[in-house]
């Protein structure tokens, strides 16, 4: 898609947000 790839691009953010979530560890 023509979305900026800089602000989709955030795995260190995604990744934690997604672990927080997932494991639910806050």
């Amino acid at each position: 898609p023509n979305l900026p790839s800089k602000q989709w691009f955030h795995p260190t953010i995604w990744f934690y947000l997604w672990t927080g979530l997932t494991k639910r560890v806050w």
